[in-house]
This record gives C-alpha cells, sequence and structure tokens, in this order.
C-alpha cells in the first residue's frame, strides 16, 4: 500500500471535518493507497497531470484534491468544503500551487521552493486514534476486496445480491463505501460465501516524516 503524503495543512484540514467526513474521505484516500480508483472522482488537468478530485457528499459537499501517478507515495494537495457550485478560484489556486511542490518533492531536482510535506502510512491512523483506525482500515480493505471480487466474477448487483444473502440496496451500499452500515464480521462472511477465504494482519502504521 502506497504512503500517503499530506501537502501544506491538508493533514489538519480533515480533522476539523466531522467523523463521518472523516471516514468517508479516508475510505477514498485508502482505496486509492491500495491502487483502486475513488468512487466518485473527476480528473483536474488544469492543476497539473494526474491531478484527481475526489467528490464527498457527506454534511454538505467536500473536495480532496490528489496525486497518486508518483510512485513514491499518494500525495493530498487541498481538502476543503465546496460552497458554490463552481470550484473557487483560490481553492484551484492553491490545488495547483500544491500539484507543483508535490511534482518537486518527488523529484527533488527540480523542487520549485521549501514546502511542507508529511508522509505516513495510512490515511485513517492520521485521522483516528488507532484503535478506531485499525478498525477503519480493515472495513475498507474488506469492502474493496469484495468489490474487486463482484467485478471478476462480473455479478449484477442483483446477483451478487443473491449470493451474499443480503438484499440488493446493501449491495448498492457496499459499492458505495458506506463503511458505516457493515461490521467486519459480516463483510468477511460476505468474502467467504463468494469463496474468498480471509485472514487479518494488522501491523503497526510507519512512521511519519516530514520533509520541508
Amino acid at each position: 500500500m502506497k504512503p500517503i503524503s499530506w501537502v501544506g495543512s491538508t493533514k489538519r484540514d480533515p480533522v476539523r471535518c466531522s467523523q463521518a467526513v472523516q471516514t468517508a474521505a479516508g475510505h477514498e484516500l485508502e482505496r486509492v493507497q491500495r491502487g483502486a480508483d475513488p468512487i466518485d472522482w473527476k480528473p483536474m488537468t488544469s492543476m497539473g497531470r494526474g491531478t484527481r478530485e475526489i467528490r464527498i457528499h457527506v454534511d454538505g459537499k467536500r473536495r480532496v484534491f490528489y496525486v497518486a501517478t508518483f510512485p513514491e507515495a499518494v500525495y493530498v494537495l487541498h481538502v476543503f468544503e465546496k460552497k458554490t457550485q463552481t470550484t473557487s478560484a483560490c481553492d484551484l489556486a492553491l490545488g495547483q500551487q500544491r500539484s507543483h511542490d508535490a511534482a518537486g518533492e518527488a523529484n527533488v531536482m527540480k523542487r520549485p521552493r521549501r514546502v511542507a510535506i508529511e508522509t505516513s502510512g495510512g490515511v485513517f491512523f492520521d485521522l483516528f486514534e488507532r484503535g478506531k483506525a485499525e478498525r477503519l482500515s480493515i472495513q475498507s480493505g474488506l469492502a474493496l476486496a469484495l468489490e474487486r471480487e463482484i467485478k471478476a466474477l462480473k455479478l449484477t448487483q442483483a446477483e451478487a445480491a443473491r449470493q451474499l444473502g443480503i438484499a440488493q440496496p446493501r449491495v448498492n451500499d457496499l459499492l458505495r463505501g458506506r463503511l458505516d452500515r457493515f461490521s467486519i464480521d459480516a463483510l468477511v462472511e460476505y468474502l467467504s460465501r463468494l469463496g474468498v477465504q480471509v485472514r487479518i494482519e494488522t501491523s503497526p502504521p510507519k512512521r511519519s516524516r516530514t520533509a520541508a
């Protein structure tokens, strides 16, 4: 799983949001760390090559700009509340500047200026205390494994619901990343019904490092 790198104030920004927003953002970013696309995103090529916007619809509208095209880390560029239909020029400019900062960090020979970038192991461990972070990270990993298995088997939502023994709206919740609606035991059971054996191993997150 790729480390996560917080550019500028981005590590502090999600903490100011509700836990529901933090969980949703964490789930989307951990998907990216695990090599998957976010559930709801769009490209932001005007900010820099590979830059994307995650769209979070919890407690209003939140947006996360990130870039994951560098091999060493997923760079979180900007986390903010979107209050109007169009993203403000200020938010776009900040995202663009931090995209350039991330590119400079990825290639120190081209670093444009000194910038604070903090890198750590798992996104949930930066947002919550360890016990909750471990639980959310496990849930996120299991949910992604289920999604990948459903796609590999080419199941429709109705077919997946029958095989998992749940209602179709529950499958939709699963594929939309609504982690609060599923226990770890339930996710493990769903995987077993698709013929997947699960072994859960946890390890301490990597210590963070800060570049400036």
